[in-house]
């Protein structure tokens, strides 16, 4: 009896993928050290069939490789392009069900790549040559060391740490043996709490898991916070302008060395605020000496001032010294300033003299307007002269001969007036 399969379906009773028009997607393996395989497309009919255990040829970035065929009709991811298969060169499949079983359990039981794997399983010839090294693969197990059989033992030990006591009976449950990935799914801790109880432990620390989850929340860095409780940490501090009594500034730059204070690291100021308050004290400590050259000559007076300043409370470190690295001679601020107010003064006395003689310009002004003024009445009287010679010749005060004099005393006056203007003009060009 004959059986006839539906293009794009499976034949019955086995694993070959019949072609259709639409594309199909199969997983390949390739031997290379990389943990996971690759999806291709299956865009036309081969010669031979495409079944799990068969080689095929691919295309991997700009060349071709050989790899296995593991799963045949994958679901492809929507809106991704995927490659296509080049040819596949066999008959037969290279691998049969049973051994690409057994090759697919080796590598999830020793964690390695699974293309290499089944590179093993097949001749050099079949896979090329070249052996690939893949990178090697490490699975952090935490164990567990000491043992508190009696119940008032541990609850003497673990009276204020009940998360590090379910840590413990969580681990105690296990085996004392468990690997760290699993503990962290378990208790929905990152795995940084756990590098810094690991190392807490090795320094004698006494780190709690409570505080140490309680660090890791906040948003700090658990591991480093250890290390600097272990070894403490120099922070720089960028230039500090102050100025001396004398006026002379002075520019310093200072060293604190700082430790993690695991029981304040919760709540406790950063680093942004250690320096500020160090540049705040290295600032009064100048500014309250009389002269310069004593903080040249002395500088570690200001660490003592700083340091007795208790600058750590509220923080999250503990300073342990404040080392002053430079102290430069800036400007000399208080002869600026006295030049600075010599000008203004020389300004303000500027601006009264102006002031002054404005009012004296305006006076002049005034003065000649008044001036202006008296003489045209003096015109004005000048001429109701005519005017009154005229009206005393009408009622007889005034004879002719009287008029004739009065002309004669006038052009006297003029001609007086003019000899001595032009024996004015004659001295001076003398």
């Amino acid at each position: 009896m004959l059986e006839y399969a539906v293009p794009g379906t499976r034949c019955a009773g086995c694993d070959i993928l019949l072609m259709s028009d639409a594309h199909t997607y199969v997983e390949v393996a390739l031997p290379l050290p990389i943990y996971r395989t690759f999806t291709y497309a299956v865009d036309r009919a081969f010669e031979h069939p495409l079944v799990p255990g068969a080689r095929v040829l691919v295309p991997v970035r700009r060349r071709q490789a050989v790899g296995i065929c593991v799963k045949v009709d994958v679901a492809p991811v929507p809106g991704r392009t995927y490659k296509s298969i080049v040819a596949v060169p066999d008959p037969v499949p290279a691998l049969p069900r049973s051994l690409l079983d057994t090759c697919s359990w080796i590598a999830r039981h020793y964690a390695a790549p699974s293309g290499i794997v089944l590179r093993s399983a097949l001749p050099a010839l079949l896979t090329g040559a070249a052996t690939p090294v893949p990178r090697q693969r490490v699975r952090r197990i935490l164990v567990l060391e000491a043992e508190w059989p009696s119940l008032m033992e541990r609850d003497r030990v673990f009276r204020r740490a009940p998360r590090q006591r379910q840590v413990f009976e969580l681990l105690e449950s296990l085996g004392g043996r468990v690997p760290v990935d699993h503990l962290v799914d378990r208790l929905q801790v990152s795995a940084g709490v756990v590098d810094a109880l690991i190392a807490a432990d090795k320094a004698r620390i006494a780190l709690p898991f409570d505080r140490a989850a309680a660090i890791d929340l906040a948003g700090r860095d658990v591991l480093d916070a250890v290390k600097v409780s272990v070894n403490p940490r120099v922070i720089q501090t960028p230039n500090v302008s102050a100025v001396a009594k004398d006026g002379i500034e002075l520019i310093a730059t200072a060293r604190i060395t700082v430790r993690a204070n695991l029981e304040r690291l919760v709540g406790g100021a950063g680093e942004e605020t250690i320096i500020a308050r160090v540049g705040e004290g290295i600032v009064s400590s100048i500014g309250s000496t009389d002269s310069y050259k004593h903080t040249l000559e002395n500088p570690d007076t200001i660490s003592k001032t700083v340091l007795a300043k208790g600058l750590d409370s509220g923080t999250a470190f503990e300073i342990l010294s404040i080392d002053i690295a430079d102290v430069n001679v800036g400007r000399n601020i208080g002869a600026q300033l006295q030049t600075d107010q010599a000008e203004a003064d020389k300004r303000v006395a500027q601006a009264k003299a102006e002031e002054r003689r404005a009012v004296a310009v305006a006076a002049e002004q005034e003065n000649r307007a008044h001036v202006e003024a008296m003489r045209a009445k003096v015109v004005e009287a000048e001429a109701e002269v005519p005017q009154a010679v005229a009206q005393a010749f009408r009622e007889g005060n005034l004879g002719i001969m009287d008029y004739y004099q009065l002309q004669n005393i006038q052009s006297d006056t003029a001609m007086r007036g003019n000899i001595g203007r032009a024996a004015g003009e004659g001295g001076d060009h003398g």
